[in-house]
């Protein structure tokens, strides 16, 4: 018993027609006449009752059916996961901060395309309170954000590395000529942010109000 010989019984049955089935395999209608006699040799059974020009499965003719079937989808699902790609492929939708986008994306992508070529990406800028819903939404699969770890039970997060921040001022500034700078140093000073729920601007406002620190005026520009 082969394969082929299941896939020929089958069109047969299907078709109800030796001439229509050995037509639509692109086989001579003897060939198949001679696969499904010898698939009756080898079982000692008649699969079909043939009436002229008309032929039924007999009862062992829907038994071998049903059980051809089932081996031959289960051929099909062995000969797709034999030969599909083992390289991840796909979609891979990614949210990222503006900042990362900008500065730290690019050679990123370069090597992670380079890396897997099937995987297509698609990239969304956004904030962190951004990142929390899409992640829930599954309307992203990652994100990469300047902020401090999320805490939540329905996301994993994982620190990937520290960015180092800086303040800059005039180089005329009375500051400027001190070797170390700590924070209440400037607690008083006038400050430019970047816009509200901007990573940068969360973690300097947050380190201002964990040590009780007001600073002074302050002017608020998009990044």
């Amino acid at each position: 018993m082969e394969l082929r010989q299941l896939k020929i019984f089958v069109t047969v049955a299907e078709e109800k027609s030796f001439t229509r089935a050995a037509q639509k395999m692109g086989y001579a209608q003897s060939n198949v006449s001679a696969q499904v006699r010898l698939l009756e040799e080898e079982f000692d059974i008649r699969l079909f009752e043939r009436l002229g020009k008309k032929i039924d499965l007999t009862p062992e003719g829907e038994k071998l059916l049903y059980h051809a079937k089932r081996l031959l989808r289960n051929a099909a699902e062995v000969q797709e996961a034999m030969t599909c790609s083992t390289e991840p492929n796909g979609i891979l939708n990614i949210g990222i901060s503006e900042s990362l986008c900008i500065f730290k994306l690019p050679a990123l992508l370069k090597e992670y395309s380079r890396l897997y070529p099937q995987v297509q990406l698609v990239i969304r800028q956004g904030t962190p309170l951004d990142f929390a819903r899409w992640l829930r939404e599954n309307i992203i699969d990652v994100a990469f954000s300047l902020d401090q770890v999320i805490n939540d039970d329905d996301l994993v997060t994982k620190i990937l590395c520290e960015e180092p921040m800086i303040i800059v001022g005039n180089n005329e500034h009375p500051l400027i000529s001190k070797g170390y700078i700590e924070l209440k140093d400037i607690g008083q000073e006038s400050f430019i942010y970047t816009e509200r729920n901007c990573s940068y601007r969360s973690v300097i406002e947050n380190y201002f109000a964990d040590s009780n620190i007001k600073p002074g005026s302050s002017y608020e520009f998009d990044s």
